[in-house]
């Protein structure tokens, strides 16, 4: 799937889920979370799961 640069221009959330940071930006408010992102793979099953600490207020 090709995204042209007029619709990504459009979006209002863009999320980031980098090798060691969640980013998640929101259009108007900026950058709103800026974690530390962990992953793990079940060892018994092969599933995996990700996770990002969310923000405190």
């Amino acid at each position: 799937m090709t995204v042209s640069l007029e619709h990504l221009r459009r979006c209002h959330i863009a999320v980031d889920l980098g090798a060691a940071r969640t980013r998640v930006f929101v259009k108007g408010a900026g950058l709103v979370v800026d974690e530390p992102s962990a992953a793990a793979v079940n060892t018994r099953t092969g599933a995996a799961s990700r996770s990002a600490s969310s923000p405190s207020r």
